[in-house]
């Protein structure tokens, strides 16, 4: 076997697998583009895949090719020029198997898992998960039922967290870290190991380009730099339209259906249905007799189309609605056929176009959060993440559920014609 050059931050994580006594459950592993958090965590599986009895559960929140492009990732860390011991592994579809310890490492995606991909039965004798771009996990309570089934007595029991850090907003940041009044780290958990990474950790792995870039945002945007190169938890991200203390201070319960008058269920889709696609983003919103606004759902996967027509006629049907709005610049008539295709019974349709760009289109809606007259009536954790995420900045990650919640505020505010099918 070759020397592989890993950072030693990341021996901690070494020492941990052959501890049984330490107390040690968590490892949070941070750290900005570049730093080489995957790579690291490869090569551990690779190495404690060699111990007997283990069980290695690896999850990605979408993993629809993962014998395209994670298993590949994963193997080429045993390949010649690193650890020279691809012999030792066969590759199934969804598995990897090491051929001299008989330990299987799982490969299985987590946005399934309120379907069946991770069901409780395939955990059986997991001791080790991770959780690899972890920041797209919203769901705590998802997290919880996984997490507290990780509890086999044979072998020591180990969560991995890989993420590149978002919001403070983000579950992950309250589960992990406690504040005091002043926004400063008090406390960490006994049971966890910090592992904080960036690109300056992993410069003999990077190209120049990618350094200079790396450098050039240093200059021209350090918040940004921080956050995004360096791995920093964010408060507020510069040049976002919403903060965090906007959406706080509007929450509210929901009201009865008929105090609404009129509910709208507004779709953002995604014309494609691949691991790299966006998600498709739905969200459900009702105005009142006092002109004030009220979000009832927001939800977002990458769903088949057949499946967000379902979604959102059940969500129609769940709150009475007035009609469905659909975006229908990247689509044409994909939404509108897309539902009527799987509708059961009647439903009333109004499709919208973008003449705007999304930054522009989003405005009008922040305004009305800024004059009060915009209520979350839940905790949406994907939604507010967006929202305090998103500046508009060409490049960044398109927001789905955020620009499902701008087409139903400004649906219900225009007050257009709509369509009905039966």
């Amino acid at each position: 076997m070759q020397d592989v050059s890993l950072s030693e931050k990341f021996a901690p994580m070494f020492e941990t697998a052959n501890n049984e006594d330490d107390n040690i459950r968590y490892i949070l592993l941070e750290g900005g583009r570049g730093s080489g958090k995957s790579f690291g965590v490869g090569t551990w599986v690779n190495i404690n895949s060699f111990n007997a009895g283990w069980k290695f559960l690896y999850t990605r929140y979408n993993m629809t090719s993962a014998n395209i492009s994670v298993i590949p990732e994963f193997i080429e860390k045993s390949e010649e020029e690193f650890l020279d011991n691809e012999q030792d592994f066969d590759v199934f579809r969804g598995l990897v198997k090491n051929n001299k310890s008989d330990v299987e490492i799982l490969f299985k995606g987590i946005q399934g898992s309120r379907k069946s991909s991770v069901s409780l039965k395939s955990l059986n004798g997991v001791n080790v998960w991770i959780i690899d771009e972890a920041e797209e996990l919203d769901d705590f309570d998802l997290f919880q039922k996984i997490n507290l089934s990780i509890r086999t007595k044979k072998q020591k029991n180990i969560i991995i967290l890989i993420l590149n850090p978002t919001i403070k907003t983000h579950w992950i940041y309250s589960f992990f870290y406690k504040e005091d009044i002043n926004g400063q780290v008090k406390r960490k958990r006994e049971d966890t190991i910090y592992i904080k990474t960036s690109y300056l950790d992993n410069l003999d792995n990077l190209h120049e380009s990618f350094i200079q870039e790396a450098e050039r945002e240093k200059k021209e945007n350090f918040e940004r730099y921080r956050h995004v190169f360096m791995g920093d938890w964010a408060s507020k991200i510069e040049g976002a339209l919403w903060d965090i203390d906007l959406i706080n201070n509007h929450r509210r319960d929901k009201d009865l259906l008929e105090n609404y008058t009129q509910i709208v269920v507004a779709i953002d889709p995604a014309v494609t249905n691949t691991e790299k696609s966006d998600a498709t983003g739905i969200c459900v919103a009702g105005e009142k007799k006092d002109g004030t606004y009220d979000i009832l759902e927001s939800d977002s996967e990458q769903w088949k189309p057949r499946e967000w027509a379902l979604k959102a006629l059940a969500f129609y049907k769940k709150y009475d609605a007035n009609y469905i709005v659909g975006e229908v610049n990247n689509g044409g008539d994909l939404v509108e056929a897309n539902l009527k295709s799987v509708a059961k019974g009647n439903f009333s349709y109004k499709s919208v176009r973008a003449s705007r760009g999304k930054l522009t289109r989003a405005e009008p809606v922040q305004t009305l959060y800024s004059e009060g007259k915009v209520y979350h009536t839940d905790f949406f954790t994907n939604l507010e993440t967006e929202m305090v995420t998103f500046t508009g900045v060409q490049g960044d990650k398109s927001p789905n559920e955020l620009d499902a919640m701008v087409w139903a505020i400004n649906a219900m505010n225009k007050k257009k014609q709509f369509k009905i099918f039966g």
